[in-house]
């Protein structure tokens, strides 16, 4: 019977899973049952996390609206203070002042709020569909390659709300969708290694030497295919080896 390893996502610990329960006209795709379940779940905190950055948008527009209002006030008082000789001018200007940097800062701090949420909506967006395309092959390990993929293909969002805030692989020659550029990376000869039914002899864990203590690779080490490969093998191995920054 295959199997397939799933990763429970709320506690980590991983199970081995038949792909198929049932026979005949009953038979379920299990694999496949899970993977329209994750993907559906990510849609929905995508669509989610699309409302929340349209509400902080409004939110924001409306404040910074009210800001520059209040901003334009006060500097038409500075304006007409200098142009009356009154006592305590200096002392009405610096309250003034105040009152204007106050106010700056205030719409400085609602800016930087709604970047903090658009970058949340961002990485939650490419994330979505690079695991929603990922969930179409078998893979020896999701998050690594999804680590590796990151780094090397460089996935971004184009801020662009009426075409649906489409995701793009930036880091080759030129800009691929999510789909072609993921489907091109796992062919490659040197990538196939990532593919749990395309793994070529000779490279398993047997290649490795056992005196070697190697037990993390950095994000520029796993560049080099080498290093991807030996990456790999350690994990097949049962080793506890790590991708770190």
């Amino acid at each position: 019977m295959s199997t397939f390893q799933f990763k429970d996502p709320e506690t980590g610990k991983k199970f081995e899973l038949p792909e198929t329960l049932g026979e005949g006209e009953e038979q379920i795709d299990l694999k496949k049952l899970l993977g329209h379940v994750i993907a559906k779940s990510k849609r929905d905190s995508d669509n989610e996390n699309k409302d929340k950055l349209s509400t902080a948008q409004a939110e924001f527009s409306s404040k910074l609206d009210e800001q520059i209002k209040i901003i334009e006030g006060f500097t038409s008082k500075v304006a007409e203070l200098e142009n009356q000789n009154l006592s305590g001018k200096e002392r009405a200007e610096k309250a003034i002042a105040d009152e204007i940097k106050k106010h700056k800062d205030l719409s400085t701090a609602n800016e930087k709020l709604a970047n903090d949420n658009y970058s949340l909506f961002k990485d939650s967006r490419i994330n979505n569909e690079l695991h929603k395309e990922l969930n179409k092959y078998s893979l020896h390990n999701r998050e690594n390659t999804l680590s590796i993929i990151k780094l090397l293909l460089k996935p971004d969002m184009e801020n662009n709300a009426q075409n649906g805030f489409p995701v793009s692989m930036t880091g080759g020659e030129t800009p691929t969708n999510v789909s072609d550029g993921i489907k091109g990376f796992l062919e490659k000869d040197e990538n196939l290694y990532l593919l749990k039914n395309n793994l070529k002899s000779g490279s398993g864990a047997n290649n490795q030497n056992s005196s070697d203590t190697k037990t993390s690779f950095t994000k520029a080490e796993m560049t080099d295919s080498k290093n991807r490969k030996e990456f790999l093998d350690r994990l097949k191995a049962g080793e506890d080896v790590k991708i770190t920054e």
